[in-house]
């Protein structure tokens, strides 16, 4: 990073010594009048090219602190700093901006991607005032990315079709620029045949620019048009140009079509009881229109439309209804077929088969808890941290809770609660040996279903023994990670470590072993006996080479050294889960915003909504859930939601007092194929006192300048809380800050929009 002037000399020294001599002290209110400036730094930050782009503008607020009329002046030391009024009274909110035309020339430009500082000043004098002079410190970070460093890209490079005459297609072309910039483009073409869309502003990339081709009118034969497309960056810098062959193919009515279907093929699953719609879109690939029919032989396949009378044509999409009852566990198949229909003598096309390939399986959650039991041997004043893994053996996200039957004080759990969790998850607990006498002592975790409708309830007991004995020579073995959960694609190896150590730092022996041919533990070969001595790092090798898509499921047990009898501990059991996916890049579902806040009345609703997406544009199935009364989410927990999905969002506070209230929505995974990490959602929800006024900040049942003074003082200086602090929030934007400020300054000086009486107006 380089600090420079207008002469590209070294300024930052006397910047800081500057800044040390002018630092702000505390105000005192005299009587005389007292010059107030804040912030006293500003920063600015823009590319060093092109040098039309525009900066926002910031504020500084001046205002009296002391008695007496102020009357100030504002100086700035670079012309590349505007400020304005550059005059004023006793209270004043400034706008200062960066002015490009004062920027200095920089004859050799930096290597690209570095970082130019400058740094100047915006003093503020009053006569007669204290505090005055008041230095405000202004810097623009200029970042130099060189022009012209933009590129479009298109697809398809190429455009082909073969149509009848009197056959309408639509179709596109998808622009982007290759670092994801917004650029705008341009496009063209000769033809009449060939129609593009016309824009009064240039679009941005990325964009989807539709075309049609109409062939009325047009012969038999062959047909050539070109595409022009050009980018450009400003009205210097071009992002490239492409042009886009364009092939039309025009025949003769009849003759041999092409269709085919989306997808080819279905694999689904479901359990049992359970119905399911999905679609099969027919078409014809060089986009006309073709007569069809469609058949199939199973009872647990309906194909629809079912009320309306055949031909079908293309392009049509068939709804699919898959219904599981009464079917007990297994695999079953059938095939839909699509053939031409005899009616149309001259539109044929080779019959398209689509193999259904339907899984039903068990609709009771198979949950897994392990280990199954806990048996600690520990010395009085002993502490450890452990955990247990619970998850659905198909690798459905169930919901769950976690509870001691007993009441100790030397088991706690961590997480999850009471208040519940989404498997596959981990349920942390710490025992504290502190206070016992020898002895055993016992007690239950109980792993349960929290009320869940989609999952019958389910009970799981894991026993939990402790014996504490006087002899510090008990040992606690423990591993580091406590389980593994991990997706790997067919044929890829994934390597990683366990730490495996006795938690008072002590030298035991140990061994391990496992029983899946997928996990190798370092030595990657037979050797026994092989013994380890904590603490110990060991690699850990997961290979799916040769295993189909699936969930694989096994555990490395660390157990003692049989030849060390005397360093005893009990066996470590570490769960491991993988999923073998055939997807490329991995599901990634997110969920915007990722946080939700709401303040509002106890007599109000507030209305939100929560996209949920996969990055890479697929349909993931989801579900979600929460758990308080006051928050709704739509739809339901109707199965299956499927991504992308925007859902409403209600808080609704009606049935609970004023105070803080907080829930999750939690997004996991659905029942289909595809596995995605499950992500939360916090909802913050703080219900208010109806009795303030919003922007009456110190609460004198009025709003004039001494409110956004009094958020300026709590802002910057420390200075006392609004009470309550909603009506100190004039914009509504969920903050407190010196936009709330500048918000009441405009209302109250310049005729601006004044606070709303609710949020959720």
């Amino acid at each position: 990073m380089r600090f420079f002037d207008n002469n590209f000399k070294s300024v930052f020294p006397a910047v800081l010594v500057f800044a040390f001599l002018f630092s702000p002290v505390q105000s005192l209110a005299g009587p005389d009048p007292c010059l107030e400036v804040s912030p006293d730094t500003i920063e600015f930050y823009r590319p060093l090219y092109p040098q039309t782009y525009n900066l926002d503008t910031q504020f500084v607020f001046v205002n009296n602190c002391g008695d007496g009329d102020l009357e100030w002046t504002g100086t700035p030391d670079q012309s590349w700093i505007g400020f304005s009024p550059t005059a004023g009274g006793n209270f004043d909110s400034v706008a200062v901006w960066i002015v490009v035309s004062g920027l200095p020339d920089f004859f050799t430009p930096p290597p690209a991607g570095d970082t130019i500082m400058l740094e100047g000043l915006l003093t503020f004098t009053a006569s007669g005032a204290m505090h005055s002079p008041r230095p405000v410190i202004i810097r623009l970070s200029l970042v130099y990315d060189p022009p012209g460093d933009c590129q479009i890209i298109v697809n398809p490079h190429w455009i082909e079709h073969d149509l009848a005459p009197g056959d309408v297609i639509t179709d596109s072309i998808v622009i982007v620029e290759a670092d994801s910039q917004e650029v705008a483009i341009s496009f063209s073409n000769q033809t009449n045949w060939l129609t593009m869309p016309v824009f009064f502003t240039a679009p941005l990339t990325p964009a989807s620019i539709p075309y049609t081709i109409n062939t009325a009118g047009l012969s038999p034969g062959i047909y050539y048009d070109t595409i022009f497309v050009n980018g450009w960056l400003n009205d210097t810098v071009s992002c490239g140009s492409f042009a886009i062959p364009v092939l039309l193919h025009v025949d003769s009515v009849g003759g041999e079509y092409n269709v085919e279907t989306v997808p080819p093929y279905l694999n689904i699953w479901l359990e049992t009881g359970e119905q399911l719609f999905d679609s099969l879109h027919v078409y014809e690939t060089a986009g006309r229109s073709v007569g069809f029919m469609f058949e199939n032989s199973q009872a647990w396949l309906i194909v629809e439309p079912l009320c309306q009378m055949p031909p079908y044509n293309t392009p049509r999409t068939l709804i699919l209804l898959f219904e599981a009852e009464g079917m007990i566990p297994g695999t079953y198949i059938d095939t839909v077929f699509i053939h031409p229909d005899p009616t149309y003598d001259t539109a044929t096309f080779a019959s398209v088969a689509v193999p259904v390939v339907l899984t039903v399986v068990d609709s009771s959650p198979q949950i897994i808890v392990t280990p199954d039991r806990f048996d600690f041997n520990m010395s009085e004043g002993d502490t450890l941290d452990t955990g247990l893994l619970v998850y659905e053996q198909n690798g459905d996200s169930v919901a769950f809770s976690a509870e001691l039957t007993g009441q100790n004080t030397w088991l706690h759990l961590r997480s999850p609660d009471s208040s519940g969790g989404v498997m596959p998850d981990s349920v942390n607990f710490y025992v504290i040996a502190t206070g016992l006498s020898p002895g055993v002592y016992s007690d239950t975790i109980v792993v349960f279903n929290p009320l869940d409708d989609l999952f019958p309830y389910f009970e799981i007991r894991i026993p939990v023994e402790l014996i504490v004995d006087a002899d510090s020579s008990a040992y606690v073995v423990q591993t580091s990670p406590t389980s593994y959960h991990l997706q790997l694609l067919p044929d890829q190896t994934y390597l990683d470590s366990i730490y495996v150590y006795e938690i008072f730092g002590r030298n035991v022996g140990f061994m391990f072993s496992l029983d899946a041919t997928w996990i190798e533990v370092d030595p990657f070969f037979p050797m026994p006996p092989f013994t380890y001595t904590t603490p110990a790092g060991l690699i850990v090798r997961f290979s799916s080479d040769s295993l189909t898509v699936g969930i694989y499921i096994d555990t490395i047990f660390i157990v003692p050294y049989p030849n060390d009898g005397s360093l005893n501990f009990f066996p470590v059991a570490v769960p491991v889960q993988m999923i073998v996916t055939d997807d490329t890049s991995g599901n990634i579902v997110v969920a915007e915003p990722s946080h939700l806040e709401f303040v509002i009345h106890s007599d109000q609703t507030a209305l939100d909504t929560l996209h949920i997406y996969e990055i890479h544009g697929r349909n993931i199935e989801f579900m979600h859930h929460h758990k308080s009364v006051w928050l709704a989410v739509n739809p339901l927990g109707m199965l299956p939601n499927l991504t992308p999905m925007t859902m409403p969002i209600a808080v609704n506070p009606d049935t609970i007092p004023i105070g803080h209230y907080v829930d999750t929505i939690t997004i996991y995974p659905g029942w289909g194929p595809y596995y995605f990490p499950p992500i939360t959602v916090p909802v913050d929800l703080i219900v208010v006192d109806g009795e303030y006024s919003r922007g009456d900040a110190n609460a004198d049942d009025d709003v004039n300048v001494g409110d956004a003074v009094y958020v300026i003082n709590f802002i910057f200086k420390g200075g006392p809380p609004p009470e309550p602090i909603e009506a100190a929030d004039a914009n509504c934007d969920g903050k407190v800050n010196v936009g709330d400020a500048v918000y009441l300054l405009n209302f109250i000086f310049k005729s601006g929009p004044q606070p709303m009486t609710s949020c959720f107006q």
